[in-house]
Order: structure tokens, then sequence, then C-alpha cells
């Protein structure tokens, strides 16, 4: 099923979109599909043109990004909220909207390995002989802790998101994310 909205991509300062179309933000500049590139392409391509558009607090960029984040509900896809600019303008976002309004983001991301995060520790366990030594003496299971571990860290990187009014929505598999905005959008259609 094709997405039958449609759409305005914007990434320049001064483009507006009509009343049937979607806007999608380019707020690090847009690769056209078709066509030639221009200088209002502006693409990020380097930390040096990154760093001068976070320095630049009134940006179109940044004064883009919090605008959305303020009046808007948002969807991360592919996005680990660890970029140090985009904290901070959901930071800024978030206290502009004050404590009258509650409202919240979204954002997926992917459930943890298990069986990564095992091998991780085992490797861990093998080059530190202290821990090897700890583990024998708490007789620590293995399979345990990896679920333990697994739990904490993914609780600890929800409640790091929901701090910026972002929520968690885990995926086992990235593939799983098209279903879900489908059934999303079948939801919003019924209604």
């Amino acid at each position: 099923m094709g997405v039958d909205i449609p759409f305005k991509p914007i990434y320049h300062v001064g483009m507006t979109v009509e009343n049937d179309e979607l806007p999608i933000y380019h707020v690090h500049g847009y690769l056209p599909r078709k066509g030639k590139l221009s200088e209002i392409n502006n693409i990020t391509f380097g930390e040096s043109v990154y760093h001068q558009q976070y320095n630049d607090t009134y940006s179109w960029n940044n004064i883009t990004q919090i605008n959305k984040f303020r009046d808007n509900t948002c969807l991360f896809i592919g996005s680990s909220l660890t970029d140090p600019n985009m904290r901070r303008l959901l930071d800024i976002a978030q206290q502009q909207r004050g404590q009258n309004r509650q409202g919240y983001h979204y954002m997926f991301r992917k459930k943890y390995d298990v069986n990564e995060i095992e091998t991780r520790l085992q490797e861990l366990l093998r080059s530190n002989s202290n821990l090897m030594g700890s583990k024998v003496e708490t007789s620590m299971n293995l399979n345990e802790t990896v679920e333990i571990l697994t739990d904490i860290i993914e609780k600890f990187e929800e409640n790091d998101s929901l701090s910026f009014g972002v929520r968690t929505i885990w995926v086992d598999n990235y593939s799983d994310i098209p279903l879900i905005l489908e059934q999303i959008r079948g939801t919003r259609e019924a209604h």
C-alpha cells in the first residue's frame, strides 16, 4: 500500500505548503530524486557545517525544529536522541510548551538483541579475570543477568527520552515500523 498523501519537501526558509500537502521538513538539506541541486538545498555534509548551524540559535533549521517540537506531536524514526543539538532543541520546546500542556512525541527504537548483549558480557568476563572471579563467587546466571541488563538499558533509555517529552515505541525489527504506521493510519481514518 503506497502513501497517497500529497507531500512537499521543505528544506529552506520561505518555502510554503498548500492546505492539502503534508510538509516534510529536511532541516539538514535535501537531495531531490530528480532535478539539480541549487544553493537552497544547503546540505549538511560535515561536522563544521553542523556545528555552524548548532551555534546559530536563530537559524532556520533550529527555529523550525523548535516550533515543530513545541506545537506538534512528532514521530522520530531512526533517531537515537543522542545528538546534543536535538536534545537541546527538544528541551527548549518542552520549556516553551509549559507545564499546562501535556503532550508527547514518539520514537521507534529497536529492542536490544539479547544475544549481542550476552556475547559482549561474555567477552568482558573473559577479558577481566577479576570479574570472572566475582561471577563464580556470586553464582551468576548469565541468561538471567543478560535479561536484567537488557531491561535496565531499555528502561534507562525510555526514561531519558521521556525527560524530553518523547515516548518510546519498542519494535523487535525495523520491518515492524511500516505495519505499525499502517495501523495508526487505519485507526485515524476510521474516526
